[in-house]
């Protein structure tokens, strides 16, 4: 006899099948995707922030430079797999993740 107490919410009860494990999965991903949306771009901006007033762009500009494209371009690329979620994510999940994982 388990000592476990019994859930309140049915769904929630273990063992979950491989399809229940599957929708949880999208459901997950889709909520990072829609969240995600509005931070997509927020690091760009603060190190040009933090260089500008750190008056970093005297001494490394170029390097200040790549940073803030590299963070754009990552922005970018983020904010698309969010947007296309449904199609990218209906072609390859796997792929779709290793994409959004690797833009954090």
């Amino acid at each position: 006899m388990s000592t476990e107490p019994a859930p309140d919410n049915p769904q929630l009860a273990l063992p979950w099948t491989a399809t229940q494990n599957a929708q949880l999965r999208v459901r997950v991903d889709r909520a990072l995707a829609e969240r995600s949306r509005y931070g997509a771009f927020a690091y760009a901006p603060l190190v040009a922030v933090v260089a500008v007033f750190a008056h970093l762009m005297a001494h490394s500009a170029p390097l200040v430079a790549a940073i803030f494209a590299g963070l754009l371009v990552l922005g970018i690329t983020r904010f698309t797999l969010s947007v296309r979620f449904e199609q990218l994510y209906a072609r390859d999940p796997r792929l779709w993740c290793r994409w959004f994982m690797s833009t954090s």
